[in-house]
């Protein structure tokens, strides 16, 4: 079992330092339903000084090889494919992304996407020439692997060994929530609406290496922040929530603080004065942040 932890540990500290920038979401996905690929140029990883003045005038494009070329054709490295034109987010004018499905985009079926993964790397529509990052208009090249749905267990993190200054992501089978007043057949059963979309919204607390405790809200009052980066999307579909942030940045940390812990709880966004606490939150659960 040491042996084990030790290599997850290895394998996680290898894909923070080579996979921060580029991150696909939902995770797990399922590669017949919309997935979204991204990437931040503001990470040291994305090895991309020529692309931090990308705008939307002089926007970014995805350039892909793996599972397989896209079915429209990457384009020339002179003049990518308009149709693989990027969007900058609004909320992090950094993050640039493109919506596929998988299989369709690349004209791949499930096994084949699973099994090859992702590859990718992000330019300008103009690559330049020059061979290396500094003289060309590129990312380095991400490789990610693709994980399949469904999730078996309540919750599901990724990666399974977390460190906090990676981009962590949650997946929460509500379909396995134990607590009736969340688990949507329950709530079918009782002629009640499941919960979807805005409905929730999902409580942080960590615990760090200097004893201290920090939560990104009092659980009694998430349901005043519904404006807030806390509302997990939800996936109609295969029915589950899902939830993607960077853990350092979500806390005040000290400059020499470590997170040791972090507990999830999700909450309905309902006021709760004078409510049971099985009406409006579920259980906590907890995840070990770095190897130990």
């Amino acid at each position: 079992m040491k042996k084990i932890i030790l290599f997850l540990c290895s394998l996680s500290i290898y894909n923070l330092v080579f996979s921060q920038a580029a991150y696909i979401q939902p995770v797990p996905t399922n590669v017949n339903s919309i997935t979204r690929i991204n990437v931040d140029i503001s990470k040291p990883d994305c090895e991309c000084p020529n692309l931090q003045d990308a705008t939307s005038d002089d926007p970014l494009y995805l350039w892909s090889w793996l599972p397989a070329e896209p079915i429209v054709g990457n384009g020339s490295w002179d003049s990518s494919n308009e149709e693989l034109r990027m969007t900058q987010s609004e909320n992090n004018p950094n993050i640039w992304f493109i919506d596929v499905v998988i299989t369709d985009f690349y004209g791949v079926n499930e096994n084949t996407a699973y099994s090859n993964g992702l590859s990718y790397l992000v330019k300008k529509k103009n690559g330049l020439d020059g061979g290396n990052n500094d003289l060309e208009n590129k990312s380095r090249d991400f490789d990610i692997t693709l994980i399949p749905p469904p999730c078996e267990d309540r919750l599901c993190p990724h990666p399974q060994v977390m460190q906090q200054d990676d981009y962590f992501t949650i997946f929460y089978n509500i379909s396995q929530e134990v607590n009736i007043n969340f688990n949507p057949d329950s709530l079918t059963a009782s002629n009640k609406e499941i919960l979807m979309n805005g409905d929730i919204s999902i409580h942080l607390r960590t615990n760090t290496s200097m004893g201290n405790t920090y939560e990104n809200s009092p659980q009694n009052q998430m349901f005043n922040i519904l404006e807030s980066n806390f509302l997990p999307s939800y996936n109609v579909e295969e029915r589950y929530f899902v939830y993607t942030f960077i853990p350092e940045e979500m806390f005040d940390l000290e400059p020499s603080e470590n997170i040791s812990e972090i507990e999830v709880t999700f909450i309905k966004n309902i006021n709760p004065t004078g409510l049971m606490p099985g009406l409006w939150r579920t259980q906590m659960q907890s995840f070990q942040v770095g190897c130990n």
